[in-house]
């Protein structure tokens, strides 16, 4: 390593550049898994809804059985890579001798934040779905954009 720049390395510190390495192939991987679940239970679930809908002649909106299979495929959907999420966070934090209270408590609060969202979208039946969806959407959408704004700021301002 280089005195002036820690986190340059300079020619012959091979064990540093091999770890290096060896981090950016893992993050490579994980990446590549998560897309390839993400992208490719989509592609499935959209598929599986498709053949179901020209076989039966229904869609979703006249069949409730096959509207509650999506929500729970889409849980199902959505469930490994939350969980990924918080045991990367656990294991960061377990390696940084960390309590892990606060994942804990993420996980918590996710589980909670999910459930009481569909309760609400849900409770008055099928019909007004979409409605409820939409005024979910009209304030969680902005307030999701201040908040990743907000991070960015202070990530920016935190490496200066």
């Amino acid at each position: 390593m280089l005195i002036e720049d820690p986190t340059v390395i300079a020619v012959g510190d091979r064990d540093r550049a091999a770890q290096k390495a060896k981090e950016t192939r893992t993050l490579a991987l994980k990446l590549d898994v998560g897309l390839l679940w993400f992208f490719g239970f989509g592609a499935g679930l959209s598929a599986w809804q498709y053949r179901r809908a020209k076989r039966t002649g229904r869609t979703e909106r006249q069949d409730r059985g096959a509207y509650r299979a999506r929500l729970v495929l889409s849980g199902l959907w959505i469930a490994p890579l939350i969980a990924l999420i918080f045991a990367h966070h656990w294991l960061e934090g377990r390696a940084l001798g960390e309590s892990p209270w606060p994942v804990l408590l993420g996980v918590v609060l996710t589980l909670g934040i999910l459930a009481g969202t569909g309760w609400y979208v849900q409770r008055e039946g099928q019909e007004k779905t979409n409605e409820r969806s939409r005024r979910i959407l009209r304030w969680a959408v902005p307030l999701a954009i201040g908040v990743a704004s907000i991070r960015l700021l202070a990530w920016l301002v935190a490496r200066r």
